[in-house]
């Protein structure tokens, strides 16, 4: 089997510092997917900028940490803020997420909502995950998958990273890592599985996660050097108006990095064209 390579970039939608980066690797072919953030400041500029980019595949980074809700406050009081955005804390939210079945219906309410806004995009949906990866709460990854059955959604991101291969790559920064890993192989455990019976794709392995934030042109020609075969998916946040932000855009613009894709034979990939291919 080949390594066939989803390179996705999340938060399309964020700002249009987001946005310029997010079309310009796409029109260079430096990504194959992005995920939009429906509620986000710049949204309705990012889906302007996707009639330029009919290749790019695009999912929903379904949002319940950290940013704006599609919602107004009025319809999902204890959901958000006086601001109307979702609270900071992933584990005091996940908490309330899980535990208060108030709380749990203005969540599918605004889940919903999510979906409807990008159906009103008009894009095909490629793929669905979630926003600093609060699908790992069991209730809120229960609603995601429901949903991305309901709208035809393609793929659905597990996002357990391959310690053992960062072990090797960084053994200081994996040590320092090892809670969290132990953390996410626990709350993946079990994911995939359910998305197969689903219908729906999800990656072998999401690289990115250890390293978030700090991509850059060594470690990403030393990861695709390492990169078993199989369904993966690499997720990125390239962003010209932040240092960590331009960094990864930079590394996932270098030469350095498209060489070490083709002496890989990396096929890069869609969760559509997975579909396709899994057809033949």
């Amino acid at each position: 089997m080949a390594c066939r390579l989803i390179i996705n970039a999340d938060d399309f939608g964020w700002s249009e510092s987001v946005n310029e980066a997010v079309a310009r690797l796409a029109a260079e072919g430096a990504i194959t997917s992005t995920s939009l953030m429906v509620g986000a400041p710049a949204a309705a500029e990012a889906v302007e900028r996707l009639a330029s980019l009919p290749d790019l595949a695009v999912g929903l980074h379904l949002t319940f940490l950290a940013a704006p809700a599609v919602l107004p406050r009025e319809e999902i009081p204890r959901l958000v803020d006086r601001r109307g955005w979702f609270p900071r804390d992933p584990i005091r939210a996940g908490i309330r997420y899980s535990c208060r079945p108030v709380v749990r219906n203005d969540l599918q309410r605004e889940a919903r909502a999510q979906f409807k806004a990008f159906t009103g995009t008009g894009q095909p949906l490629s793929h669905v995950d979630t926003h600093v990866h609060m699908g790992l709460t069991p209730s809120i990854f229960d609603l995601a998958l429901r949903l991305a059955r309901e709208h035809r959604a393609v793929g659905f991101r597990v996002p357990e990273d391959d310690y053992a291969l960062y072990r090797r790559l960084d053994p200081e920064d994996a040590r320092r890592q090892w809670g969290m890993a132990v953390a996410f192989r626990h709350l993946c455990a079990g994911q995939r599985e359910r998305v197969a019976a689903a219908g729906l794709h999800s990656p072998r392995r999401c690289y990115g996660f250890f390293r978030s934030g700090r991509l850059d042109v060594p470690y990403l020609v030393r990861l695709i050097e390492e990169l078993p075969d199989g369904d993966l998916e690499l997720h990125c946040h390239p962003d010209l108006g932040t240092e960590s932000g331009r960094r990864e855009y930079a590394a996932l613009q270098s030469g350095e990095v498209r060489r070490a894709l083709d002496r890989r034979g990396v096929v890069l990939s869609t969760y559509r064209s997975w579909t396709a291919q899994a057809g033949d």
